[in-house]
C-alpha cells in the first residue's frame, strides 16, 4: 500500500515532544501520528492523506530519522512524498519522480492506547488567556518530584466561571485568573502537569484557533486543538491550601518602584550565588541593596516612588528576577507586606505573586 503525505503537515510532527519514537497508524480515512511518551502524549490526525488500498497499518518509527527525511525532501522543494511499508521491516519513502529514496527501520505492530472513559467534564478556555497568564504561574511551580502535585499547575474552579491557576514550590506562590465556559456543573479542582500545558501551548502558534476544549476525566486530562490532541495523567494528592496563606497575611503596608529601577537593583544582587542572602532596605525615597559574595561586596541604590514605612528584608534575588521576567510590561511594581519576616506580595492586575523572605536581625 502507498501512502501519499503532504509536507505542509511537517511542522506538527516537528512539534511533537518525544525522546524516542513516534507511533503511526491508520485511523479510518486519516493517518494518526502520536508520541510514545507515558506522562504526556500528543496525537495528530492527518485527514488529507491518500491511501491506494483499504489495509490498516501500525508501526513505530524513530522521530529523528523521520524528521530528517522529511527535511531532506523539503530542501528539494517537494510538496508531497509517498511512503510504503516493506516486508523487510523498513519504511520506504520517495518523491513523485522517484529520484530521492530513503529507507527507515520501523517496528511493525500495535501499541496499547488509552481506553476512553465513560464520563468526563468539558471546559472551554481562551488560548490567549492561557498564554498570557501561564508565565506568571509557571515560575512558582516546584521542580522536586518528591511532591509531584506541586510540579503542576492547580486549576481551582470558581462559581463565577473563573479558574484560579495556582503554582507553588513552598517558598513562593503565584495565582492568576482566567475565564472558562462549560455546561457541566460541580467541577472539581485538579492539578495539571506543566508538561501537558507547555505542549498544548506549543501547538497554538501552528493552529490558528481562539479556543481550546479540555476534557477532564477521573485521572486524565485531554485537550483538543484543531487536529491535535494532547493528553496526560492528572496528579494525585492534595494541593497545598493556598487560600490560608492569603488569609493569614495582612499586607497592609506597601512600597512602589519603577520596573526598570527594580530590575537594576535585582541585577546588582545577582553578583551573588542563588542561595546567598541579599539584604534590601526601603527607606524614604530610595531602595538600597547590600550583597556579599565571598570577599566581594556589592551595593546599589535606586529611587522608589513611595513607601508607607521603612523596611529591611532579605531575599534570594532570583525570586524577584523571575517575577520581573514574567511581567516585563508592568511599569510600576507594587509590593505589599506586613513585617520583614512575613510573605511579601506583588500584584499585576489580578495576578498575585507571594514570596517568603529570609530571616534577618531587625
Amino acid at each position: 500500500m502507498t501512502i501519499k503525505f503532504s509536507l505542509e503537515n511537517k511542522g506538527l510532527i516537528d512539534n511533537i515532544k518525544t525522546k524516542d519514537n513516534l507511533h503511526i497508524k491508520r485511523n479510518g480515512k486519516s493517518m494518526r501520528i502520536s508520541s510514545t511518551e507515558i506522562q504526556t502524549r500528543t496525537i495528530v490526525d492527518y485527514k488529507d492523506v491518500e491511501f491506494d488500498a483499504e489495509d490498516d497499518f501500525s508501526f513505530v518509527i524513530p522521530q529523528k530519522s523521520l524528521i530528517k527525511t522529511l527535511n531532506d525532501y523539503q530542501c528539494q522543494d517537494e510538496k508531497t512524498i509517498n511512503m510504503q511499508i516493506l516486508e523487510s521491516g523498513k519504511l520506504s519513502t520517495y518523491n513523485e519522480s522517484k529520484k530521492f529514496k530513503y529507507k527507515i527501520p520501523i517496528e511493525v505492530g500495535e501499541i496499547a492506547e488509552r481506553q476512553d472513559a465513560k464520563e468526563c467534564k468539558t471546559i472551554t478556555i481562551k488560548i490567549k488567556d492561557l498564554i498570557s497568564k501561564m508565565p506568571m504561574v509557571k515560575i512558582s511551580t516546584a521542580v522536586d518530584d518528591s511532591r509531584s502535585v506541586m510540579t503542576g499547575i492547580y486549576f481551582d474552579f470558581k462559581k463565577d466561571k473563573k479558574i484560579l491557576m495556582v503554582g507553588t514550590d513552598g517558598r513562593r506562590l503565584s495565582i492568576a485568573p482566567i475565564g472558562y465556559e462549560s455546561t457541566d456543573k460541580d467541577l472539581e479542582s485538579v492539578s495539571m502537569p506543566l508538561a501537558f500545558l507547555d505542549t498544548l501551548i506549543s501547538f497554538t502558534s501552528l493552529i490558528p484557533q481562539e479556543d481550546v476544549d479540555i476534557e477532564i476525566f477521573n485521572n486524565l486530562v485531554v485537550a483538543h486543538i484543531g487536529n491535535v490532541m494532547v493528553e496526560s495523567q492528572l496528579f494525585e494528592g492534595k494541593f497545598p491550601d493556598y487560600q490560608t496563606i492569603l488569609d493569614n497575611n495582612n499586607h497592609s503596608k506597601t512600597f512602589q518602584i519603577k520596573n526598570k529601577d527594580f530590575k537594576n537593583i535585582v541585577r546588582s544582587a545577582n553578583v551573588t550565588y542563588a542561595m546567598n542572602m541579599n539584604v534590601f532596605v526601603v527607606e524614604g525615597n530610595c531602595m538600597i541593596l547590600n550583597a556579599i559574595e565571598d570577599i566581594r561586596e556589592a551595593s546599589c541604590e535606586v529611587p522608589i516612588i513611595k513607601t508607607d514605612e521603612k523596611v529591611k528584608f532579605a531575599f534570594n534575588s532570583y525570586l524577584f528576577m523571575e517575577y520581573l521576567k514574567a511581567n516585563p510590561d508592568q511599569d510600576i511594581i507594587t509590593c505589599s507586606f506586613d513585617t520583614s519576616r512575613k510573605p511579601f506580595m506583588f500584584k499585576n492586575d489580578e495576578c498575585v505573586y507571594i514570596a517568603m523572605p529570609m530571616k534577618i536581625e531587625e
